[in-house]
């Protein structure tokens, strides 16, 4: 059985309880899904019957996110309100293991809030659902939820309802606020819009200056290709006509029909009008014609869908603008609190001060917040104990995650030198970079390297199996998946270059301050190591301070130079190699620093959509990706 019939099972079962009377045997009862339900979520019937009558209601269900190895499974559910249920990966059949879980949740929760709206596991977000169980109960809260915790040790029969399945699962009350993907979904929803502009463009066809008027006259082709298509429909169904022995049918309403099947719609055809051989015949006649035709088709709704996608986003452009603020205002509160989430994305993550509002409301990032939801996996960066930072579950979600999610602390502090504070909150950024594509698109931003994560988890198996080095393992590995996520999202910027060229934002001054500060550590590293080439090499510490003050091109100059004066004076060849690698190095980390140069012109003044991915990315990588391991791997 799956775990969604297991949860429909469940609220099944207190259905039931909820609607018996009192010394009325539980009568036979069943659900069904409704087919067709709007939106994305899977709609249920829930049915019992009660004395002579049957009970009827209804709730959703939907997953949230991809299946994971080691990972809960997290659910959205509605019933009488929203709520998150969660499913460890292995059953938790101990009560007060399950308890010190949700412990761990709330400490963390405690731990960021007010900055950060939570919503962590409660036993009470469901024994209130429980008849006669809280009904008189006038707490709220943490006395609530302290009674509930006492109930249920001194009754261990209510544990019942903490179950599902074989273990006892994790009830997160949501009431009425909204995920984040329900948001992105609302700013990306072409199925909906879609259908409308079907019906708009069909009158558009009469008039090719309101065609161009729309789609611009790049598409003129588009117009006369499928006014010739409808014209061969019009044809064939006059000749069906007369085969039928009717008069013939008005061209405006052939016409009606055709766009009606273009637009996916089966057309409006009274019976009591047209015989059978008409409203039989006319959607094969569209067919054979759409299929011999269907690369005029197929741009037609390809015309479509971008001009509602343009529609879309400039409609939705002011609200996407706020929500990319507040996803790097959750970033600055998590570094301010020092928790990293590591499983950071649009499912964990809810809008706190939105529900029933317009979107428009979201273009004001003060006018709300974002709030998390799953804090399985987050965890203080920076304990009252130096050094302790505590192990956390070795999985994240491969489209959010990075290579160093599946190593453990000890081995990340040896591959990098440095406690793992830094690499354990650029988790987060690499995470918010997949949320502001999302948010901008509506679509996955790293598909491709996340297809790496599964890979590396079979190679760290093997690793281990055949005693290799797991840190030299980590360090190969991180240099392949970093090649793969710059890639990928300079190709997918390019892609849609003009979108995020268009998206600007004014980030507030903490959120400049924080990025400042992350291009200034890097600053200092690269000038670091500037120093550490010059200082290492006999052959250039002479010139060590005009080295240190010349520009990239000043180097490639001096390097020049050298080359010349080398082979003049007849200096051996390793000699030369070694002169020649260390001005190489040092042109490279000379023309890190003038891009930083560049990168700190974009901050303190409005900032593209574009620009705002690409340098949170360069300051993950130069971390996540020193460049001293790319030579050895």
């Amino acid at each position: 059985m799956s775990d969604i019939d297991r949860i429909i099972l469940f609220f099944l079962d207190l259905f039931k309880l909820q609607s018996r009377k009192p010394g009325q045997p539980p009568g036979p009862a069943n659900y069904r899904q409704i087919p067709d339900a709007p939106g994305n979520d899977a709609v249920y019937e829930l049915r019992l019957q009660s004395g002579s009558e049957w009970k009827i209601r209804r709730m959703s269900i939907r997953r949230l996110g991809e299946e994971v190895e080691s990972r809960s499974i997290c659910y959205k559910v509605i019933y009488d309100d929203q709520m998150v249920v969660k499913i460890p990966p292995k059953p938790i059949t101990d009560f007060a293991r399950y308890l010190a879980n949700m412990h761990s949740e709330r400490h963390i929760a405690r731990q960021i809030s007010p900055d950060i709206p939570c919503v962590w596991p409660t036993l009470s977000a469901i024994l209130v659902k429980v008849p006669g169980l809280l009904d008189d109960s006038p707490e709220t809260g943490e006395a609530l939820e302290d009674r509930c915790v006492k109930l249920v040790n001194r009754t261990p029969s209510l544990q019942t309802f903490l179950k599902i399945g074989p273990g006892f699962v994790f009830f997160m009350n949501l009431a009425r606020s909204e995920f984040f993907n329900q948001i992105v979904e609302k700013c990306h929803d072409i199925k909906t819009h879609i259908k409308k502009e079907f019906a708009n463009s069909a009158g558009l066809f009469n008039n090719m200056q309101a065609f161009e008027a729309v789609y611009g006259e790049a598409y003129d082709a588009v117009f006369f290709s499928i006014n010739q298509l409808c014209r061969r429909f019009q044809k064939k169904i006059d000749t069906l006509a007369l085969e039928t022995d009717i008069p013939s049918i008005g061209a405006y309403k052939t016409r009606e029909w055709f766009f009606s099947f273009l637009t996916g719609e089966t057309p409006d055809m009274d019976p009591n009008l047209y015989p059978k051989e008409i409203t039989a015949g006319t959607g094969p006649i569209f067919s054979s014609i759409a299929d011999e035709s269907r690369q005029t088709v197929d741009q037609y709704r390809k015309t479509v869908e971008k001009s509602v996608r343009k529609q879309l986003f400039t409609s939705n452009r002011k609200a996407i603008e706020g929500l990319i603020i507040n996803i790097l205002n959750l970033l600055y509160r998590l570094q301010f609190r020092h928790v990293a989430v590591r499983d950071l994305k649009p499912d964990n993550v809810f809008i706190a001060g939105h529900s029933g509002r317009r979107m428009y409301h979201l273009w004001d990032p003060e006018s709300y917040d974002l709030g998390l939801i799953d804090l399985e996996t987050a965890l203080d960066v920076r304990p009252s104990v130096p050094d302790e930072i505590k192990q956390p579950s070795l999985a994240g979600t491969p489209s959010y995650m990075t290579p160093s999610h599946l190593f453990k602390n000890t081995l990340l502090q040896t591959a990098f030198g440095t406690p793992p504070d830094r690499v354990m909150l650029l988790q987060d950024w690499f995470a918010a970079i997949g949320m502001i594509y999302n948010t901008a698109t509506g679509r996955l931003l790293f598909i491709k390297t996340a297809q790496l994560i599964p890979q590396i988890i079979q190679m760290k198996k093997a690793a281990i199996m055949q005693k290799k080095s797991l840190v030299q393992l980590f360090r190969h590995v991180s240099c392949t998946f970093w090649e793969s996520a710059e890639q990928e999202l300079m190709k997918k910027l390019g892609q849609t270059r003009n979108r995020f060229k268009t998206i600007q934002m004014n980030p507030p001054i903490h959120i400049v301050i924080m990025l400042r500060k992350a291009l200034q550590e890097e600053n200092a590293a690269v000038r670091k190591s500037i120093r550490m080439v010059i200082n290492s090499n006999a052959h250039l510490k002479p010139d060590a301070r005009y080295l240190l003050e010349v520009s990239a091109a000043g180097v490639a100059a001096y390097r020049k130079n050298r080359e010349i004066k080398g082979a003049k004076m007849g200096r051996k060849p390793e000699d030369g190699e070694k002169i020649l690698s260390g001005l190489q190095t040092l042109e490279l980390l000379k023309e890190q620093l003038e891009s930083h140069e560049r990168e700190a012109g974009l901050l303190g003044r409005p900032i593209t959509g574009y620009d705002l991915m690409v340098f949170l990315m360069n300051r993950i990588i130069h971390v996540m990706r020193p460049p001293s391991w790319i030579g050895r791997n």
